[in-house]
C-alpha cells in the first residue's frame, strides 16, 4: 500500500480536501448565476396586474405632492390650484425620479438638473418632452387611478 491510497482508517489527503473545496465553490458559483436567471424566467408576464388607487381629495394639501407606486412605477399626485394632477415621477430624459419643490412650484431632476412646471412641462435642462400624464378620474371625492 502506498501513502497516496487512503484506507478506511486514514484521513483524506490535502489534495482530496482541496478538490472538495474547489468543487463546492464551483457548485456555489453555478447556483449564484443560475438562480437569478431561473427567477426571472419564472415571473408572470404581468407582475402587478391592474390595480386601482383611490386617494381622497380631502387628504391632499395645496402645493403638496404625494408619491405612490402604481403598476411598478412611481407616480406623483400633485394638488395645485385646488386641482389634482397625476404625473409619472420618472424624468422624460433618463428616467430619474423627479422631486417636487413646493416653494418654487417645480419638479427638479437630481440627475441632470432638468426642471418641470406643475403641469409636467419642461422649463429648463436637457429635456424636450414633458412628464408623462397618468390618466385618472375624480369620483365621489376621490382621485381614482387605474
Amino acid at each position: 500500500m502506498t501513502q497516496d491510497e487512503p484506507t478506511g482508517s486514514q484521513k483524506p489527503s490535502r489534495r482530496g480536501f482541496v478538490e472538495l473545496c474547489i468543487g463546492a465553490m464551483g457548485a456555489t458559483s453555478a447556483g449564484a448565476v443560475a438562480y437569478p436567471v431561473v427567477a426571472f424566467l419564472g415571473r408572470p408576464a404581468s407582475v402587478e396586474g391592474v390595480t386601482t388607487i383611490k386617494v381622497p381629495v380631502a387628504e391632499l394639501q395645496e402645493d403638496q405632492a404625494r408619491y405612490v407606486d402604481w403598476q411598478g412605477q412611481q407616480i406623483v399626485i400633485l394638488y395645485t390650484g385646488r386641482t389634482p394632477k397625476v404625473l409619472s415621477a420618472s424624468c422624460s430624459h433618463l428616467g430619474c425620479l423627479v422631486a417636487w419643490d413646493n416653494v418654487k412650484h417645480v419638479f427638479h431632476c437630481p440627475c441632470h438638473g432638468a426642471v418641470f412646471d406643475d403641469q409636467g412641462r419642461p422649463v429648463s435642462g436637457p429635456v424636450s418632452k414633458p412628464l408623462a400624464a397618468v390618466p385618472f378620474q375624480l369620483s365621489e371625492g376621490n382621485v381614482v387611478i387605474g
